[in-house]
């Protein structure tokens, strides 16, 4: 009789195995341009869709990029603002999508560095389908992270914004953390209203953000509310950490038939 009243949970939607499918598979590097030299660059597919990911330095970005693809093959960018001009491009050949790893913008030694390379990218590259701006939970928006978005304007593809280290905010201050930064989203132009919340650690969120990049790349036609977590959201906290994974091997060394 129990086992009765138990609700069925409704089956997952194409989204969602497309989502799995990404955190389960591997991510290879297939080029490292130059922001400088348009070029360089790899010539746009349309048959892999491209998401870019940008943020502060220290944001947590190569940690969360080693997660979304789930064994970790994603590559660290220099963690000093300023101090690269390189942009990677990583394709997932089972999901089907291209994801961009830009360098952090920010302050170095008391002077400005936003980029003004990155931002050219963000302009110049139209096959980008959302550029992802990660926002550390800790802080929530802060001066660099305006000026940015400013200088950007409504330039560029849709933006969505993303809070990371979730798990290192106590739930009452992450709280009034994402109040703050919902009402900040309305003073920039070409951003998502909505805010996904996430954390590398507990990997907290981590599906809702597959699930968003999949929708953004048109690699399902259902829609499925993901919603975004509710003001009173509490991240868990890990219990069972996921063994660490060695080094990628060399992206020459990619099978020709994975």
């Amino acid at each position: 009789r129990d086992a009765k009243k138990i609700p069925q949970l409704p089956p997952p939607s194409e989204l969602d195995m497309k989502a799995d499918t990404l955190g389960k598979s591997r991510c290879w590097r297939y080029a490292m341009c130059n922001m400088n030299h348009p070029n360089t660059w790899p010539e746009a597919d349309d048959h892999f869709p491209e998401v870019a990911f940008a943020g502060r330095s220290n944001v947590g970005k190569s940690s969360l990029l080693n997660k979304i693809s789930r064994w970790g093959t994603m590559a660290k960018m220099s963690s000093k603002p300023g101090q690269t001009t390189a942009v990677g491009w990583w394709r997932n050949r089972k999901a089907k999508i291209d994801v961009i790893d830009m360098p952090g913008y920010g302050y170095a030694d008391r002077a400005k560095v936003f980029g003004p390379a990155a931002l050219e990218f963000v302009k110049a590259r139209t096959s980008i389908k959302c550029l992802y701006v990660l926002i550390d939970a800790r802080h929530g928006f802060k001066r660099a992270d305006w000026e940015w978005l400013g200088e950007l304007g409504g330039a560029g593809p849709m933006k969505q914004i993303v809070l990371t280290k979730t798990d290192m905010v106590p739930p009452k201050q992450l709280t009034k953390i994402a109040s703050l930064a919902r009402s900040d989203l309305t003073a920039f132009k070409r951003v998502d209203h909505k805010l996904l919340m996430v954390s590398s650690v507990t990997e907290a969120g981590l599906h809702d953000l597959r699930v968003d990049i999949m929708r953004r790349c048109g690699k399902a036609h259902a829609k499925v509310a993901t919603g975004t977590p509710a003001p009173g959201w509490n991240p868990p906290r890990p219990q069972n950490l996921p063994r660490a994974v060695g080094s990628m091997r060399p992206y020459e060394e990619e099978p020709d038939n994975y």
